[in-house]
């Protein structure tokens, strides 16, 4: 069995290579700004900021995080296939995630209510659908691999979740 800190290790930068589409280049500037906004890291983006409170072991798996961590792997889905934040957070996994105050949960709770739900979700599924190179390509030892090949990988192989 592999648990989840060597799982991320495997799906990091260095073991799979992401292609981005300059649509999803856009979302990605587009969270990070939102994510400094809510005081937190101008370097990291919001998926990667929920993946971290949720899975990391230092983490705060609360309400709070579980229902952003929903919204968004909801929202990204049909680019990014499922567990969206978890992997996001394994790509940022070296960076400095800051959890914030109050207030700062509450610009991230809204930043994440008013464009996912109903800009994004209608963005991302009609962009998915009409353009199909928007969506991310993974690739490991110069090989094609679906993030849901990925995700199942984890499920099969980890510890515990």
């Amino acid at each position: 069995m592999i648990d989840k800190e060597n799982y991320c290790q495997l799906i990091s930068k260095e073991h799979i290579e992401r292609k981005q589409s300059w649509f999803v280049n856009i979302l990605v500037s587009l969270d990070q700004f939102g994510n400094t906004l809510a005081k937190g890291n101008p370097d990291n983006t919001i998926s990667a900021r929920i993946g971290y409170f949720m899975h990391n072991e230092n983490g705060n798996p609360n309400w709070f995080w579980k229902l952003l961590e929903n919204v968004v792997n909801f929202t990204f889905k049909p680019l990014d296939g499922i567990e969206h934040c978890f992997v996001a957070y394994c790509y940022d996994k070296d960076e400095k995630f800051e959890e914030g105050d109050l207030f700062a949960k509450i610009v991230l709770f809204i930043f994440v209510v008013v464009f996912s739900i109903p800009f994004l979700i209608i963005v991302v599924y009609i962009v998915a659908f009409l353009f199909p190179k928007a969506k991310n390509e993974y690739k490991m030892d110069h090989e094609k691999v679906s993030l849901e090949k990925i995700n199942n990988f984890r499920k099969k192989h980890c510890a515990s979740d």
